[in-house]
């Protein structure tokens, strides 16, 4: 230590030497004069940055903020470096349209002066950077663009004009009112007095049309108007038909329904109804009801009661199984109507289930009266747990059977008791307690021992151990093991009383 004066630094600061060439912008060895220590020219890098923030989530809360920071500054430096290159490439492709439109202006130049066109010394053509580049894009990244160092006025042209229509060539009045049917045509009005004659004339040919040169009274415009209602009633008759075609036209409309009003299957209809099948198992319900007099029997048998298909099994249950294993059950759909019938069997929707192509009795996918179609349904179950979905068959009638599917597994059922009392044990020692583990389910099960600390684990091998499962002072094994129905298992626990604070 100086005597009188300040303690001096450990490590006196290393200033860097001027750099020898006089093109180079690094500025680091004034920035290290000026502020000594307190300027490093260590960056944060790119893998550095990214480490960083891998590392969060520490307790350290001025890392935490640092990290957090330092990744948004990250953030921003990619966004203006893909704004940089935006701009510079929309700068080339510009400056390539630029050299492109001037050298087709030289080329122009070049036919209509010749082969001496480069031999005279004419400047070269006007650049056209100006207007293949988007000022408005340079101005907003603060760039230098064309109208800050152009003051020429934008030449203002007008639009071309179009060709103007020759007068030989443009539609007449006369042309417009007697021959033309344009839609534009149709929006010229009309002359008022020639359309008030024309409707004061009787319905006659316009060929015929002549005016007199003397005005006619008032009182005299109403008779042509009654002539002409009186010639449209007479003419009513030409429209009629003759009483021959009538009849004839007729035969050929009661011929054309006939043939439309044919007897349809009966297994489009549901069963029980007038026109359907019968029902095998469920005769239709006939009651008497007098009407004028006399008894007339009515169907009262309700089509929606009454079923096309009886499935065998009604329910489809799979109660035994293993993971990855194929289970297979088969059903039986019997058609209980007297008519053939067509069905359909929409699959589950659960991948755990699967429905294989149908095995009908005939060609053609119809299932006679009495007869039988089946199905084979086949499970494959990813994990031990339970199943529920459904089957759809289809026919003609409006109302579908539904036939569930379930998987259930009994789960087994060990004999252990929620607390378990190992007794006392002397601080330092060691004591060892037995207990009897019985499965008293009726399905077979393997059992993992695991902290808790340690649930729900990614997979039951990798928490699996060989020894004791540690949990504070308590040891136990087995830590895997598997058990049938009414088998049983001796667990070991052992407790290691290190200090009076461990229970």
């Amino acid at each position: 230590m100086a005597a009188g004066g300040a303690p001096s630094s450990p490590e006196p600061s290393m200033y860097r030497h001027r750099p020898a060439s006089e093109r180079t912008q690094d500025i680091s060895h004034l920035l290290t004069s000026v502020f000594k220590s307190m300027y490093t020219a260590d960056v944060i890098g790119m893998d550095t940055g990214t480490n960083l923030i891998k590392s969060r989530g520490g307790d350290n809360p001025y890392h935490e903020k640092f990290v957090e920071e330092l990744q948004k500054i990250h953030t921003e430096y990619k966004h203006r470096l893909t704004e940089v290159d935006m701009v510079e490439k929309h700068i080339i492709q510009a400056r390539a349209r630029a050299t492109a439109a001037e050298e087709r202006a030289l080329n122009m130049l070049t036919v209509d002066v010749g082969e001496d066109f480069h031999d005279i010394g004419l400047p070269p053509v006007k650049s056209s950077f100006r207007w293949c580049v988007d000022n408005d894009l340079l101005k907003k990244h603060n760039l230098i663009s064309p109208e800050d160092y152009i003051t020429d006025r934008i030449p203002i042209t007008k639009a071309p004009k179009g060709k103007k229509e020759p007068d030989y060539i443009k539609e007449t009045l006369s042309f417009k009112q007697h021959i033309s049917t344009s839609p534009r045509d149709q929006k010229h009005t009309e002359i008022p007095h020639l359309r008030k004659t024309l409707d004061s004339l009787p319905d006659v040919s316009l060929s015929t049309l002549t005016l007199s040169s003397t005005p006619e009274p008032r009182h005299q415009t109403k008779k042509p108007s009654s002539k002409k209602s009186s010639s449209s009633h007479k003419s009513v008759w030409k429209d009629d038909m003759y009483k021959a075609d009538r009849e004839q036209d007729r035969v050929y409309l009661a011929r054309l329904e006939n043939r439309h009003n044919y007897l349809k299957n009966p297994r489009f209809f549901p069963p029980n109804t007038l026109n359907g099948g019968k029902s095998l198992i469920f005769p239709q319900k006939e009651v008497e009801r007098m009407i004028t007099g006399r008894k007339v029997a009515f169907d009262e048998s309700d089509p929606r009661s009454v079923p096309v298909f009886l499935a065998t099994p009604p329910a489809v249950l799979f109660s035994e199984y293993e993971v990855g294993q194929v289970y297979e059950m088969t059903i039986e759909l019997q058609n209980m109507t007297s008519v053939c019938r067509h069905v359909r069997v929409i699959p589950p929707s659960t991948s755990a289930f699967a429905i294989g192509l149908g095995k009908f009795p005939g060609e053609g996918g119809i299932v006679a009266p009495g007869m039988t179609c089946q199905y084979t349904i086949q499970f494959i179950p990813e994990y031990l747990a339970d199943y529920e979905d459904y089957i759809l068959v289809e026919t003609q009638a409006p109302y579908s059977l539904l036939i569930p599917i379930e998987a259930r597994r009994p789960p087994p059922v060990l004999t252990l008791p929620r607390i378990i009392d190992c007794g006392s044990c002397l601080v330092g020692g060691v004591k060892m307690t037995e207990l009897v583990c019985r499965n008293e389910g009726s399905s077979n099960g393997k059992f993992c021992i695991m902290p808790k600390k340690v649930w729900p684990p990614p997979n039951f091998r990798a928490v699996a151990t060989i020894g004791f499962v540690e949990q504070g002072p308590f040891g136990i094994r087995p830590a895997v093991f598997e058990l049938g129905p009414d088998q049983a298992i001796l667990l070991e626990i052992r407790i290691t009383q290190r200090s009076s604070a461990e229970s």
